[in-house]
């Protein structure tokens, strides 16, 4: 698992355009990655997978559609908030070849 959150980690941070920050809350730590300001992807790690987020601004600013996610990667869920406009795509990354997919696809966004 350690060489897919490595992948990741190194992609957004030779990604011009992404600013990826990390942040704490209690004993969970997650990496938050901010494109034109704002807060788009979410990664947490977990002992056995790497949660990923695909979150609500990146909906609102255009990114990308959570429709068209789910067509990519079927397999991911949208996050149990209650709030509708709040909600986000989560996926999980058991694997190296999880996160090169996922990683493909980002990229794709970009381009």
């Amino acid at each position: 698992m350690s060489h897919a959150l490595d992948d990741i980690i190194a992609y957004f941070l030779a990604a011009p355009e992404l600013v990826p920050k990390g942040k704490t809350a209690g004993l969970k730590k997650a990496l938050h990655v901010e494109w034109k300001g704002r807060d788009v992807f979410g990664l947490i790690a977990n002992a056995e997978w790497l949660l990923w987020y695909f979150r609500r601004p990146g909906v609102t600013c255009g990114l990308f559609e959570y429709s068209e996610l789910l067509e990519t990667f079927p397999d991911a869920k949208m996050s149990g908030r209650s709030e509708k406009d709040k909600a986000e795509l989560t996926l999980r990354i058991r694997n190296l070849d999880d996160a090169q997919r996922l990683l493909v696809s980002v990229d794709k966004l970009f381009r």
